[in-house]
């Protein structure tokens, strides 16, 4: 899928009110498992849980950064699905296609009252000699007259998907440190020995 620019996907969706959303208050923070960084690119981990099984288990850390910039990264085992495919790049593919298949779902579950993709291409990142398989999405979001930007981040690392979802105030998407925070949580993970 071709990227598209991200002013002009916001453009598209412009001429609705604004509302911001409201600030959270954080919760004391704790310390979370030894392998993930409690402040990593100004955002700072918030809390941990694990993830049903029957949504294929493995654990969820979210963060906050800026007041209004929240993170969740999602650690699980690659689906059945998507083991169907060829090779481990093929996983990533068609792990990180499911982005823009949701899409539609959530509008029609009505969590977003309209979206435009803006990109979904593959974006390995480089760790020393090696590569790891991945992928990004992003898409534009209108939800009561507040628009945001939805980012999606897939990577392979040690068998598992590492999988960080971010969202963001429209106002904020160009100073937002979400891709460095994406790829250098997906290289530490990646530098620490598999579970």
């Amino acid at each position: 899928m071709r990227a598209r620019p991200i002013v002009t996907m916001f453009g598209s969706l412009l001429g609705i009110s604004f509302a911001c959303r409201p600030s959270v208050q954080s919760a004391p923070r704790p310390t979370p498992e030894s392998e993930f960084p409690v402040t990593l690119q100004g955002f700072r981990w918030t809390d941990s849980d694990s993830i049903p099984e029957r949504d294929g288990g493995g654990r969820l850390y979210r963060y906050n950064g800026r007041s209004d910039e929240y993170v969740t990264v999602f650690v699980y085992p690659i689906p059945d699905d998507v083991k169907a495919a060829r090779d481990s790049v093929q996983w990533v593919l068609i792990e990180g296609g499911k982005f823009a298949q949701v899409m539609p779902i959530q509008v029609q579950r009505g969590r977003y009252d309209a979206y435009e993709m803006a990109f979904a291409d593959p974006q390995p990142v480089v760790t020393g000699h090696d590569t790891i398989p991945g992928f990004v999405a992003g898409a534009a979001t209108r939800t009561r007259g507040a628009l945001s930007l939805q980012m999606e981040y897939l990577y392979l690392v040690h068998g598992q998907f590492l999988k960080i979802r971010a969202t963001m105030p429209h106002k904020d998407w160009q100073e937002t440190r979400v891709a460095l925070f994406a790829q250098d949580l997906a290289r530490l993970l990646y530098s620490k020995a598999p579970r």
